[in-house]
């Protein structure tokens, strides 16, 4: 007996909650896991030791790109919470749950059942969007802003006679782009699908209300850039995204369409460069014919206008296209709603209906299983990299070797750090000195240890440590530790610790 409409909406639905269910979890073990901050981590965090609020204003240390209002937002919970890696990763990671929460309520508004499960399956269990919100970075504010703008929105081409969704939409756009850089692409592309459902509404209310909605976006868009954008994009390595712009000549522009196309930025739920996520592609392409099939023109225009102001802002050298999942989290509602629709419309084209379940049920289980490995993986792994958790482990035994009468001493100009040596070294509190002060007056009459910290190894091996005179403290090396590291590039970090000779059995 085929089962009713209203039996498979259940089951289909208690697919959907079982999978976001396994995505918060995955999200909260990793969060919970307390990985070690890794470089593009540090790069921001560094910034918030020495500068206020104002100061952020300033271009940023490391040439970093951030929106003003995520960088006063981590500045607020470091002065309140402190700099431990679940204080720093907070507002990332409820960023990340609100995500999920939003993403559900677009989907199963925009989609037929079966596909707002894969939809929001694929959203649930995908690696970037756990990943990015749990780092301190703002890629998880990107996600979050643009289904901020794209849920009131969709729920105004539902109701258009409500103007409460387009009075919500107009109140959240200023946040919005202060917390999100990309969040104005996805702003001017809900505007312009809009247009005509704006246009058709009787009276001025509607109307009005919509050109508010335009207003903000270019009064707060101009006044965040002009604060803080301005600065940080001068600063800009635009060579490094020189990869993610389009070229010029058309055969060199077509290859360079497929290979990101079918790369990094359509990794959902997984893929890869090189072509590793030519499946996603697929099923996106899947979608849109069958959601231009349904002539779901609106939802078409909500998915694809994102991507063509995002190419057109890189090819004038604004904003990196497909170079990676990380700059285009603003684009990953539009893949997973699409990739859902596609594998749906495949799966529904198979005239079984007990093969159709079988066929969905398959899919669910492979995303639970993608969703139950990363949580696997994660448990056994805590950190980005093994060099990532030595970092930490280095500073941590350091720190935890010396006594509150000893001195911890950098040896070398801070020029020389990796970022996230230099970010964990300055928890070290008040017996830690840098750019190799050692305050003889203060350790001789105390009698403590004394830890250098060298991060050249030409200066570690020919640094021979000797005490003033009048210090009257002879020292011995009693140990020296060396490692080497791959931060990003090779990493040398060396740990003297010398003892006075008078404390030697």
């Amino acid at each position: 007996m085929v089962p009713t409409n209203h039996t498979g909406f259940l089951s289909l639905k208690a697919w959907a909650i079982t999978l976001v269910a396994l995505g918060v979890l995955w999200r909260t073990v990793r969060y919970l896991g307390r990985f070690p901050i890794w470089g593009d981590e540090a790069f921001v965090c560094l910034n918030l030791l020495d500068r206020g609020y104002r100061e952020l204003i300033q271009p940023l240390r490391f040439d970093q790109i951030a929106p003003l209002l995520f960088l006063w937002g981590e500045a607020t919970i470091y002065r309140l919470l402190g700099s431990t890696e679940l204080a720093l990763r907070l507002l990332p990671f409820l960023a990340g749950l609100g995500s999920l929460a939003l993403f559900w309520r677009l989907a199963w508004l925009s989609l037929t059942s079966r596909a707002a499960l894969f939809a929001t399956g694929i959203m649930a269990v995908a690696y970037y969007p756990v990943r990015h919100s749990c780092e301190a970075k703002p890629y998880a504010f990107d996600l979050l802003m643009a289904l901020i703008l794209l849920v009131p929105a969709v729920s105004f081409l539902r109701e258009p006679k409500r103007l409460r969704w387009l009075v919500i939409l107009t109140l959240l756009v200023p946040a919005a782009l202060g917390l999100s850089y990309p969040a104005v692409l996805i702003a001017a592309a809900v505007s312009v699908v809009l247009v005509p459902a704006v246009w058709r509404q009787p009276g001025y209310p509607v109307k009005l209300t919509f050109l508010t909605y335009n207003i903000l976006i270019g009064v707060s868009f101009l006044a965040f850039y002009w604060f803080a954008g301005l600065g940080q994009d001068a600063s800009m390595d635009k060579d490094y995204w020189e990869t993610s712009f389009p070229p010029a000549p058309p055969f060199t522009f077509l290859t360079w369409l497929c290979q990101v196309h079918t790369g990094n930025m359509f990794a959902y739920p997984v893929g890869g460069h090189h072509g590793g996520s030519t499946l996603t592609f697929v099923l996106c392409l899947v979608g849109l014919w069958q959601q231009s099939r349904n002539r779901r023109w609106e939802l078409l225009a909500l998915a694809t206008v994102p991507f063509f102001l995002t190419m057109l802002a890189a090819a004038v050298h604004r904003y990196p296209y497909g170079g990676s999942a990380r700059v285009a989290q603003h684009l990953a509602p539009a893949i997973c709603m699409l990739a859902g629709a596609g594998l749906a419309a495949l799966i529904e084209r198979i005239p079984s209906f007990r093969s159709q379940r079988r066929c969905s049920f398959a899919a669910c289980c492979c995303l639970a299983l993608l969703g139950a490995g990363g949580i696997v993986r994660d448990l056994q792994e805590p950190y980005k990299t093994e060099d990532d958790r030595m970092v930490r482990q280095i500073v941590a035994d350091l720190l935890r070797g010396s006594s509150a009468e000893d001195q911890v001493v950098v040896m070398d100009p801070i020029a020389r750090l990796a970022p996230t040596f230099e970010w964990y070294l300055r928890q070290g509190g008040e017996h830690l000195s840098w750019n190799g002060r050692i305050d003889w007056q203060r350790l001789s009459p105390r009698g403590g240890q004394l830890w250098c910290v060298y991060f050249d190894r030409r200066h570690a091996a020919s640094d021979v440590l000797l005490t003033p005179d009048e210090a009257e403290l002879p020292l011995i090396l009693a140990d020296r530790k060396e490692r080497e590291l791959h931060l990003g590039k090779p990493v040398y970090c060396a740990v003297h610790h010398w003892v006075c000779e008078n404390d030697v059995p």
